[in-house]
């Protein structure tokens, strides 16, 4: 009995090694594979932030050409004076985006005869002229995506 027991004593001496070996060499496997992981969770966290304020503030900016260019298309008459209104109207309205925290700078509102026709921001003879076109430029910073680029721009027209 003193043999048997020296025997497995021997087999489990020398299957231990091998064991303690192979987990040495498995060692910060999981480490490396866990940290390459989170990178790419927070890599795709960071996009959805971004791409998330990216649809808000092209939102935002649509909803302000739609109701600038309506404001616009009210007031115009016929008149040189109609022009002038319409023009007021659009660039005077609330052009906040971003969540209120900027403004849209400089709308640009241009008019014309058919909306298919030549747009002008100033038309010489403003009696045929029924249509209002509202065209907006916005920056947007990002958080996560500059790695990709630096700044968005994005820009947005409404015919109306």
């Amino acid at each position: 009995m003193i043999t048997g027991s020296k025997k497995t004593q021997r087999k489990s001496t020398t299957i231990q090694p091998r064991l303690w070996r192979r987990k040495k060499e498995q060692g910060g496997f999981v480490l490396v594979v866990m940290g390459l992981a989170a990178f790419a969770l927070l890599g795709a966290l960071g996009m959805a932030f971004d791409l998330g304020r990216i649809y808000i503030v092209k939102n935002e900016t649509q909803n302000y050409c739609d109701a600038a260019a309506l404001a616009a298309a009210t007031k115009l008459d016929g008149t040189s004076g109609g022009i002038t209104n319409a023009k007021s109207a659009a660039t005077g309205m609330a052009n906040y985006y971003n969540f209120d925290t900027a403004t849209v700078s400089s709308p640009t509102v241009e008019f014309a005869k058919t909306s298919s026709g030549t747009w002008s921001a100033t038309p010489g003879a403003p009696a045929d002229y029924i249509y209002v076109r509202v065209k907006s430029s916005v920056s947007l910073p990002l958080y996560f995506v500059p790695v990709v680029m630096s700044t968005l721009n994005y820009s947005q027209t409404v015919n109306s």
